[in-house]
Formats: C-alpha cells, sequence, structure tokens
C-alpha cells in the first residue's frame, strides 16, 4: 500500500484502540474508538511542557505489530486497550511553559514539531524529560523541524518528512547499503542522480517487494540512479504497476496477484518465471524482503548464486502469532540453502548515528525528483483506523 497521511479537522478528538486482534486475525475498524467532540485544553501547562495540535500522521504496516500483547521486537511497546493509538506525526507547538529561554524560544507557539511516536489525538501535552537515557529508540520529545523545511508551512513540509525523510525513507536508504554489500548511498550513486538515463545498459539487477510502498518505493528509485542496476518492483495490482512506472520508480513492475499463490517456484508461468523475464539473464544480487510468504520463496529462487535478502518486514505474516523474524517455509529455506542466499535481519536503528546524514541526502535526491514522494491522503482524524486497515 501506499504511505497513509492523515490531516487533522475537528471532527475527533481521539482515536483508542478497543481490542487486541486474535491469533490470525486481520485488523478491523471495529478495533478502534473514534472520539468525537472537542479534545479541552487543560488549564496550564506543567512545567517544561509543550501543548502540541497534531496535524499530520502516517500510518506504516511496521504498527501492526503493536496492535498484539507482544510485538516481537525490542525498539517498540504493545498499544494499551483504552488508550490512544500512536505512529509518526507532525503537529504545531500551541504553547509552552519553560523557564530556560532558550528552550522556550525554541518551542514558541507557532513551532512545527515532529515525533515518531506521536498519539492520534487532536491536542497532546509533551513534558521534557529530565534526561534522555532511557529515551525510547522510537519517539521521544517532538523535536522542531529544521528550518528549511519549517519555512515551508506544516502541510507542504509534512508529506516530506513523514516519509522520505521519516523513518521509512531512512529504512530505505540505508537497506541500499546493506543490499550492496556495506557500500555508502554517496558512492554508489553518480553526481547527478536526478534522473537515469533513457538508455542505459545493466550488468545486474534488484527486487523490490512492496515497490509502491513507502519504503520500497524510495529504495528502488535510489536504486534505480545506480549506474548499471536494473530494479524489478513487486507489487499487488495492475494499477499500481502503471503509477511506479510512470513515476520512473523502477524499470518493470509485476503484479503478483497474477500469479497463483503458492511455493511452487518450478511452475510453468509463475512469479519466480516472471521476474527471471524481467531480469533479462542479468544476475539478481539483491532482494528487499518486505513481504515474505510465497512470494519470497518466488524471489529466493530467482536469485544470483550467494545473494542478499535485506529483510525488512514480514507483512504476510503480521496477523499471524509467531516471532519476528518469523520462520521460513521448507520451500524457502531449500532455495536459501541451495543458492547460499545471505538473509540478515536489518533494523535501521543500527544506523541512528548518521540519521542527519542520510536525511540531508534524502532531501537532496527529493529536491532534484530522484525519489518522487508516493503519498495518498485520507482527511481528518476519524479516518486513521480506515487507514490503517487499508495499509495491511
Amino acid at each position: 500500500q501506499f504511505l497513509y497521511f492523515i490531516g487533522m479537522s475537528a471532527a475527533a478528538r481521539a482515536v483508542t484502540l478497543v481490542r487486541r486482534p486474535k491469533a490470525g486475525e486481520a485488523l478491523t475498524t471495529a478495533m478502534f474508538d473514534v472520539q468525537r467532540g472537542d479534545d479541552a485544553a487543560p488549564e496550564s501547562l506543567p512545567a517544561n511542557s509543550i501543548e502540541v495540535a497534531l496535524r499530520w500522521l502516517s500510518v506504516d504496516p511496521y504498527l501492526r505489530c503493536r496492535f498484539n500483547e507482544d510485538t516481537g521486537v525490542d525498539y517498540t511497546v504493545p498499544y494499551a486497550v483504552g488508550e490512544p493509538l500512536s505512529s509518526a506525526g507532525v503537529g504545531v507547538v500551541q504553547r509552552s511553559s519553560f523557564a530556560d529561554a532558550a528552550v522556550a524560544a525554541k518551542y514558541q507557539p507557532g513551532t512545527i514539531v515532529q515525533s515518531l511516536d506521536i498519539p492520534w489525538r487532536a491536542r497532546q501535552v509533551f513534558t521534557m524529560p529530565e534526561s534522555t537515557d532511557n529515551a525510547p529508540a522510537l519517539g521521544g520529545f517532538p523535536e522542531p523541524l529544521p528550518a528549511s523545511l519549517a519555512a515551508q508551512g506544516v502541510d507542504a513540509a509534512a508529506p516530506a518528512v513523514l516519509s522520505a525523510l521519516g523513518v521509512t525513507g531512512l529504512t530505505a536508504y540505508f537497506a541500499v547499503e546493506e543490499a550492496f554489500d556495506g557500500a555508502t548511498v554517496s558512492s554508489l550513486l553518480p553526481p547527478d542522480a536526478a534522473a537515469p538515463a533513457a538508455d542505459r545498459s545493466f550488468d545486474r539487477a534488484v527486487v523490490v517487494s512492496s515497490v509502491a510502498g513507502a519504503t520500497g518505493s524510495v529504495f528502488a528509485s535510489i536504486c534505480r540512479r545506480i549506474p548499471g542496476v536494473k530494479v524489478i518492483g513487486l507489487t499487488s495490482t495492475a494499477e499500481k504497476v502503471a503509477r511506479v512506472t510512470n513515476e520512473g520508480i523502477c524499470d518493470v513492475a509485476i503484479a503478483y496477484r497474477d500469479f497463483a499463490s503458492d511455493e511452487d517456484a518450478a511452475a510453468t508461468g509463475s512469479l519466480r518465471a516472471a521476474v527471471e523475464e524481467a531480469a533479462g539473464g542479468l544476475p539478481v544480487l539483491a532482494y528487499l524482503d518486505s513481504v515474505g510468504g510465497w512470494i519470497s520463496t518466488h524471489v529466493f529462487n530467482a536469485l544470483a548464486p550467494q545473494g542478499r535478502v535485506v529483510l525488512c518486514g514480514q507483512i504476510s505474516t503480521y496477523d499471524d502469532d509467531v516471532p519476528y523474524p518469523p520462520p521460513l517455509s521448507t520451500a524457502s529455506q531449500a532455495a536459501l540453502e541451495q543458492r547460499q542466499l545471505r538473509r540478515d535481519r536489518y533494523l535501521v536503528l543500527k544506523y541512528q548515528a548518521r540519521f542527519g546524514e542520510a536525511q540531508a541526502h534524502i532531501g537532496q535526491l527529493v529536491a532534484t525528483g530522484a525519489v518522487p514522494l508516493l503519498t495518498t491522503v485520507h482527511h481528518g482524524l476519524e479516518s486513521a483506523p480506515e487507514a490503517m486497515v487499508g495499509v495491511m
């Protein structure tokens, strides 16, 4: 799915979790409660606090694990039943209560702020912690946008902040380095990476699952600017195939729903055969795997020996009660071993010290058009449940 953004309206004041899905149960809108009416502001703020009006938030597949009692990962925690959900968001400071003049100036009313974990409620009070020693890996006290982005205004800046410049874009950026054996993105791209030549030649290929998604589209766009690399994207429908090819995100896109959803990768007319045909005899050296399941079994069988699998997510198993990473099927494990594929769990937080450097580079790529922004906008906090269900 494309990344969803929710522009705020006054129709809802919060969205809370009513119940968790059972093992094997998909998310439905009945699991959410949209609380309507005005969200009254507190009369006074605690010391060292800001009141933020939420303007935009993003809904991403990785949030699905937070609906379970155990997320299966160590960098985020489950949602609490009866409490607002949360995700990356952008808001505007309404007032603050800092005695320190420098901090007060940083968070004066009208300041646009961002957080990787902002509650789904129209207004929220954040109190600055005395120490950041135990700060969460994702989230923490909201930070002002860089001046260059803030100057654009909240509604113009938010889509890039929550996609290419946010955690999904950072995940894509460093996944490129994982796919190319640790080479930095800066070293892989030519000085002018705005647009690849229409008649460029290829000497290798990569496959990208969920190429129409927030992470897959950025990963594919960057890879397509690497000389000699042919990018083969996988997505669900013909509509998305048209969108990602028209946007120049990949060289070839394949709708996996056109193929039998089984693990017989040797069958005539299989997804594996389509990937190999798209590669045109080129060695397929890397695969960004965000889906798992039968799709990945077919791609594993199309990869070159000792090819690289970047394990970015497994959306096909998010509704199942299994650990992350989930166990491979017999067919996937056989392909992995026969082809001696390298498959390692990838976590973007490993690169947290380089986030600033990466955001600056991604910003340049967005500005030149090298990385298009694929977004779908839902309006109003009340549409968040529908967006979350849809992105899955």
